[in-house]
């Protein structure tokens, strides 16, 4: 692409100096006469071999051509933000650019506002259906795109829809899903298979493409066959949110637990087992589904949170003495919607850690997108589901070095000062902060080095309602976390 790119140059302008970036052309094309920008301009686009066109691995230049008063990139590296990232224009051509760093693996999806509307980048071939639409897709050079998501199969498994009558269900009812059985299912009943429970159910089935993953994985004997069952948000009513988040949580939580799961069960030949059942979902969804298998781990074992939302009552439900017996999986991407970063970085992740959960991290170059949580399936159905005739399983946590620790504060709950004591058994930066039940922080109530030993903060309320708060001891290595109640 270089010599390409320099040619260019050297056809392009007047100059015998070969110019080698982009930022080298942009800057000779200024000088250029404007009568001989467009030529230039032509060239150049005839000889890039990508759009966006990369540098380095991680120099992005976006690109744009048309009639436009403003361009601009939004999408998620600036969280879909409002302005969006500006583009310079070229006078008196047709093109428009603007520069990004990312990370050589990163992939986001992102549209270009042209006069304030959103629209996909002509240029770019990649592209990714989302909830909300379909989104162009920035691919850095060493993103590895995730072959089993447009895997075929030559011996498919089998997804039928089905819908089920709730007698308790006050709203989206009968509730649709839908079955994935595997290739060569046992209709005899003598095979038991593994189940899983996946919210978002039509979205994971048509933008993860999850029957391909699973065909994929089975085929090359990466987990052993299991059934899918794939439920989604009541279809009327708009209330995702409320059902996975808020006001109707219970109410689907009973219903999948209490009754669908029992007519999954007496249908097809599942395994009962809880170490046999995983429950997936994402963001909203990713809530309920930590919630549903911390409130029935008699019935499922594992337990999968995509760039989860993650409520005060998840966080209840997991902070107990000794844990639950459950294996969580939770995925996050670094330029995902910053209150869930916070919520699992800050909140979740410590309660694993000091309740000691089998859990998994997996922290990718993302944003909140279906291209992330596609990509993740793989990993979280080895971990869950691994063939164990040909593979070994995922390993799981050990048990992390305790270099600090976060004490009960005295008093708790409280009104006006209460006294926060940890300890440290060796020096170096620590930062003592609190967070409210969304996680975002409050105020830091000590950052800098100290030593080994034994210490205490007062921290007074101030300002601050009463609620329930997270306060959060970070060192270089270790984050630890507990619960404090204001009350006024």
């Amino acid at each position: 692409m270089r010599s390409a790119f320099i040619a260019v140059l050297l056809a392009c302008c007047v100059h015998t100096a070969a110019a080698q970036t982009f930022s080298d052309f942009i800057s000779l094309l200024n000088r250029l006469p404007e009568a001989k920008r467009a030529a230039a301009v032509d060239s150049f686009m005839n000889a890039a071999d990508r759009f966006p066109y990369v540098e380095f691995d991680t120099l992005c230049h976006f690109i744009y051509r048309g009639d436009a008063s403003t361009v601009g990139v939004s999408g998620d590296m600036n969280q879909w933000g409002n302005p969006s990232l500006a583009m310079m224009h070229v006078y008196p051509t047709d093109f428009w650019f603007a520069n990004g760093y990312y990370e050589a693996d990163a992939r986001l999806d992102y549209k270009y506002a042209v006069n304030g509307e959103l629209q996909i980048d002509a240029l770019n071939p990649y592209q990714m259906p989302g909830g909300l639409g379909t989104n162009s897709e920035l691919r850095m050079p060493a993103y590895v795109f995730p072959e089993e998501v447009d895997y075929i199969s030559s011996n498919p498994g089998a997804v039928s829809s089905h819908s089920l009558a709730s007698d308790t269900l006050t709203y989206g009812n009968p509730r649709s899903y839908k079955i994935y059985l595997p290739a060569n299912y046992d209709t005899t009943g003598a095979t038991h298979y593994p189940l899983a429970i996946v919210h978002d159910g039509n979205d994971y089935l048509n933008l993860a493409r999850m029957s391909h993953v699973l065909d994929y994985l089975i085929d090359n004997q990466r987990i052993e066959p299991v059934i899918g069952l794939f439920v989604s948000p009541a279809a009327s009513g708009n209330i995702r949110e409320q059902e996975y988040g808020t006001t109707h949580r219970d109410e689907y939580i009973y219903f999948v637990a209490e009754e669908l799961i029992p007519h999954v069960d007496s249908t097809w030949a599942t395994d009962p087992r809880p170490e046999r059942r995983a429950t997936i979902g994402d963001s909203y969804g990713g809530n309920i589904s930590l919630q549903l298998a911390a409130e029935h781990p008699e019935l499922i074992g594992h337990a999968a949170g995509q760039s989860p939302f993650v409520s005060s009552e998840v966080q209840e439900l997991l902070d107990v003495p000794q844990g639950l017996p459950l294996d969580i999986w939770v995925d996050i991407g670094t330029y995902d919607i910053s209150l869930l970063e916070t919520q699992v970085n800050y909140i979740l992740m410590p309660i694993l850690e000091n309740r000691n959960y089998d859990f998994a991290l997996q922290t990718m170059h993302e944003g909140h997108s279906w291209g992330s949580w596609r990509k993740n399936l793989q990993p979280i159905l080895t971990r869950f589901f691994p063939d164990t005739a040909s593979s070994s399983a995922e390993p799981r946590r050990s048990e992390l070095p305790r270099d600090c620790e976060l004490l009960p504060n005295r008093p708790n709950p409280f009104n006006g000062t209460t006294l926060l004591s940890f300890r440290l058994d060796k020096q170096g930066w620590t930062r003592l902060s609190v967070f409210d039940m969304l996680g975002r922080e409050v105020v830091v109530v000590s950052e800098g080095m100290l030593g080994p030993g034994h210490y205490e903060v007062a921290f007074n309320s101030g300002r601050i309602a009463s609620g329930t708060y997270i306060t959060r001891l970070e060192t270089n290595e270790r984050a630890d976390a507990r619960r404090i109640t204001v009350v006024k």
